[in-house]
């Protein structure tokens, strides 16, 4: 059986949709039945959908909460991330890459998690199931997978505080689908079609993705990204239990409604580049990378010395103050002050 759900955009236990989207007009397939006939035929490749009830019985169920995973990981190495959204200086892809640390799971609970709006997620993490490979015996994916089987596949697992986020990317990946095991998500979609209205960050897939600086979750301005309003945009709320598909190639954004866990499974990925010296990911991700620092280290230079230019002169007798903000509070520097200020996130 199949349904469709619509997301109430002025609710405010949801993030807002951006200007120039109807609420409510494109929303994903809800199946309650796994009819793989079905699925192939319509959905796989093409379009994400959700199976909701099909993994009730699968041993994760009632098993998986928090204080399991601390007790089963807590001396598991982990790098989680912290994401702050409405950074002005710092795009999704800048803080995915460097705003990351190396601590036990346990150190990420007692610091991380839940401790006053932080920011900081657990995000594609390998290392749990690598320390404990008996752990994925409590996932079924093999009974609903629909891709290739001659490739590895892999499980990666996720903890988001609320209000946490992921920002607006593609994975470029041959099979990926997720199980959502506590807490809601609300996730918005975009096709493979629509990259050229998202202004793709990178001039290629870097790190197995590509990304965007839009934060679709807020108001984009469509005086600075005026293709934004192009875009078809697709909502959806995962609930506990629920399992993701999503193609390869679709542009995805995801915000923790609530405190957030997740199991993915996922086929290899895609090579972005297919021929020439290039073709290593390893040496396109290098190369991308370095650009995208240099380009943010230079941003940074040039807003120091506006900053020490005299105070008279013209460059700087008309310059709004600028503001840096902390990843982990939401707190704003300003070089005026030089004062931490709360101002929420």
């Amino acid at each position: 059986m199949m349904t469709e759900e619509t997301i109430n955009n002025n609710d405010t236990t949801t993030a807002g949709t951006a200007p120039g989207k109807t609420a409510g007009t494109r929303s994903i397939a809800i199946f309650t039945e796994f009819d793989e006939a079905l699925l192939r035929r319509d959905y796989v490749d093409k379009q994400p959908f959700v199976l909701r009830g099909v993994a009730s019985d699968w041993p994760v169920s009632g098993k998986w909460d928090y204080d399991w995973i601390r007790k089963q990981c807590g001396d598991t190495t982990i790098r989680p991330y912290c994401f702050n959204r409405k950074s002005k200086s710092q795009s999704y892809l800048f803080q995915a890459v460097f705003n990351r640390t190396k601590m036990t799971i346990e150190k990420f609970f007692a610091e991380k998690f839940q401790k006053g709006g932080s920011l900081w997620s657990i995000k594609e993490c390998h290392e749990v199931f690598e320390a404990h490979p008996e752990l994925k015996e409590d996932f079924q994916f093999e009974d609903v997978y629909m891709g290739p089987t001659d490739i590895p596949r892999a499980h990666y697992f996720w903890i988001g505080n609320a209000d946490s986020s992921i920002g607006l990317h593609a994975d470029m990946v041959i099979y990926s689908c997720m199980l959502q095991i506590h807490g809601r998500k609300h996730w918005k979609f975009y096709p493979p079609a629509d990259k050229e209205y998202l202004y793709m960050e990178t001039k290629g897939a870097i790190d197995g993705g590509m990304y965007s600086p839009l934060d679709v979750f807020s108001t984009v301005d469509l005086t600075e990204y005026p293709l934004f309003a192009k875009a078809t945009e697709f909502n959806l709320i995962l609930q506990p239990g629920d399992i993701l598909y999503v193609p390869n190639g679709w542009w995805h954004a995801v915000y923790s409604m609530d405190a957030t866990m997740s199991v993915n499974y996922v086929a290899e990925r895609c090579n972005n580049i297919s021929t020439g010296f290039l073709s290593a990911w390893w040496i396109n991700d290098y190369l991308e990378g370095s650009r995208l620092l240099l380009l943010y280290l230079l941003r940074q230079m040039l807003t120091f010395i506006t900053y020490i230019l005299p105070v008279g002169s013209s460059s700087n007798k008309n310059k709004k103050t600028e503001t840096l903000l902390d990843n982990d509070t939401g707190a704003v520097w300003t070089p005026k002050s030089d004062e931490m200020e709360a101002k929420g996130k």
